[in-house]
């Protein structure tokens, strides 16, 4: 799946890997992100959710790498121009 949820401190947002940037500007509730994924992907999505949410809740993504938000964040092109942004400046702008 090319979106991942990134989660902090209790707000998500989706990370798209083909544009190495987040999908919305601002963050979402679990709720809002259980509806939207209800809504895009149906049952199956619902059905793998609480798999990738528990690796959200962990590593603060939902791959299955065990590595930090900041190292998945470490080639991202989510700041204007496809410029990198900092994991801080990601959490701020993305995920609060």
């Amino acid at each position: 799946m090319a979106q991942i949820i990134c989660h902090h401190n209790g707000r998500y947002n989706l990370y798209n890997t083909m544009s190495d940037g987040f999908r919305f500007v601002s963050s979402l509730s679990r709720e809002q992100l259980e509806s939207l994924i209800e809504k895009e992907f149906g049952e199956k999505g619902l059905s793998e959710l609480p798999a990738r949410l528990e690796l959200a809740h962990q590593n603060g993504h939902s791959t299955p790498s065990n590595e930090s938000l900041d190292e998945f964040l470490c080639v991202n092109r989510a700041g204007e121009n496809e410029n990198f942004l900092t994991t801080e400046e990601c959490i701020f702008r993305f995920l609060s």
